[in-house]
């Protein structure tokens, strides 16, 4: 079970027609009795949040929540809560309920005994999606570093191109007394 947040929400306890999940306040997590739970899967029909899953160890099977439409006999990629592979299984039988949430049997095909319980869901093969080329948003350009956009002085070039000697001490000085001046004059403004 996945429910980590305690919402408010229990129809996974009505459901359970052995008393087998419980909720001490609307704002807990559910807890399950497992030597009640008989795995007859009402909890997992009912569930919103699909956060309830099942498993049979003994045979590899999965008992997933699924709200989409999938076929029998597709063949998936078994993911966990981020959607990495980690193996894969075929759709066995979808189970439906009316105005519940349908489940999933899935035949896991290369994950076994407690490597299933990892499993949170599945993606039919030809539609998982292919790995994003991710690129940093900001990238080193070539170009001119600017220490003052306001009168685009640059920190290789001299401010004053009919005095080339100029330092770039005094530069930096200038800059400094106009950003005070701005400071002054921004500030005045606010006052008034």
């Amino acid at each position: 079970m996945d429910c980590l947040y305690g919402f408010a929400c229990n129809p996974c306890s009505f459901a359970c027609p052995h008393g087998a999940i419980t909720k001490s306040s609307t704002s807990t997590v559910p807890h399950v009795d497992y030597d009640k739970c008989i795995g007859c899967m009402e909890c997992v029909y009912q569930c919103p949040g699909l956060a309830i899953f099942g498993y049979d160890l003994r045979k590899d099977n999965l008992f997933l929540p699924i709200e989409y439409e999938v076929k029998e006999k597709e063949v998936v990629y078994l993911v966990n809560n981020y959607g990495e592979r980690l193996g894969e299984g075929i759709i066995e039988k979808v189970l439906h309920k009316p105005n519940k949430t349908n489940i999933a049997r899935v035949k896991a095909l290369d994950v076994h005994g407690e490597d299933l319980v990892k499993v949170r869901g599945f993606v039919v093969k030809e539609n998982y999606p292919q790995p994003l080329d991710l690129e940093p948003l900001l990238k080193d350009q070539p170009g001119a570093t600017f220490i003052c956009h306001c009168d685009d002085v640059t920190l290789d070039e001299p401010t004053n191109p009919e005095n080339p000697d100029i330092e770039k001490e005094e530069t930096y000085m200038r800059v400094e007394a106009k950003v005070l001046q701005w400071n002054l004059v921004s500030r005045d403004v606010i006052l008034e």
